[in-house]
């Protein structure tokens, strides 16, 4: 069965959007204390039209811990983030705590994020297969509860050391675990009317 046109556009936005967002993440190395939390400076708000939230705190946190826990107590680094829901059109900031790695630490991007499912749906959040993005260096997909939105995604670039061609596709490329830089991301927010 085919899908829809409108359904093939908005799975392509979504994994240009997450590309985007995962790439203009900064290189992070990993941390070894509790998760650090990275506010605005008071006063450098800026008014605008959105209506994507951060979670409260304690949720934002518990979520970085729990994420922690089911990746081996690899240690998150939280931080405020733009999050988008290409499904609703809604945008705004989600509290988005991130894991850094090798290949050595994670098998697979599907892998990280079955993990990260099994992690949502223990706490009641429902995958939307409407958000959903896969290919062959990043998996994400989407989740809802209650008003609530989380993103979790794992890609993998590789490291200089590799020489990868930039002018073939990633699979030609002989690249060893140690090689594979992983970013994990979970971003969570709120929707608000």
């Amino acid at each position: 069965m085919m899908e829809s046109p409108q359904k093939i556009s908005r799975g392509i936005l979504f994994s240009i959007i997450l590309l985007a967002a995962l790439l203009a993440l900064p290189a992070c190395s990993p941390a070894t204390t509790q998760p650090e939390v990275t506010r605005p400076a008071a006063g450098s708000e800026t008014q605008t039209s959105t209506n994507i939230k951060p979670l409260i705190m304690e949720l934002c946190d518990g979520q970085a811990q729990a994420m922690s826990h089911f990746l081996n107590d690899l240690i998150p680094t939280v931080t405020e983030e733009p999050l988008s829901d290409p499904a609703t059109g809604a945008s705004g900031t989600g509290c988005q705590a991130t894991i850094t790695g090798t290949g050595v630490d994670f098998e697979s991007p599907s892998a990280v994020v079955s993990t990260l499912n099994g992690m949502l749906t223990e706490q009641s959040w429902a995958e939307d297969p409407m958000l959903q993005a896969d290919g062959p260096t990043g998996t994400s997909k989407g989740y809802r509860k209650d008003g609530q939105l989380c993103l979790a995604s794992a890609i993998w670039l590789p490291a200089a050391s590799a020489n990868c061609p930039q002018d073939q596709p990633i699979s030609a490329c002989q690249v060893t675990p140690e090689q594979q830089n992983y970013t994990v991301t979970l971003n969570c927010g709120v929707e608000t009317q």
